[in-house]
């Protein structure tokens, strides 16, 4: 089951990212599809650590979580940006961004 699982998660990742990069760049798609993926990656991972029940899991989950949040940034950026409205640093969004890292 996991040998397939992660070739099926590829093969989809695959052509999703080709569909993103063949689709147009206006409006809310480029968003929709960037914040997908990252979701998507966050959820592959919790689906990873509850297959394999790695012995330090916390790590894990923080990562899935530091992805769901960054992701998660690109559409909260999006949202406060339409109108042309300017975000100015420090801001929510920045907070979202930054929780990749640790």
């Amino acid at each position: 089951m996991a040998g397939r699982a992660w070739k099926v998660y590829s093969a989809v990742m695959t052509l999703v990212i080709a569909a993103f990069l063949l689709s147009p760049e206006t409006g809310w798609i480029p968003v929709v599809w960037q914040v997908g993926v990252g979701w998507s990656g966050a959820a592959a991972v919790i689906v990873g650590v509850r297959m394999h029940r790695p012995p330090a899991p916390a790590a894990w989950y923080l990562f899935a979580a530091g992805v769901f949040l960054n992701s998660s940034g690109i559409a909260l950026e999006a949202y406060l940006t339409r109108g042309g409205r300017i975000v100015l640093p420090p801001s929510p969004v920045d907070v979202l961004y930054l929780s990749l890292y640790p």
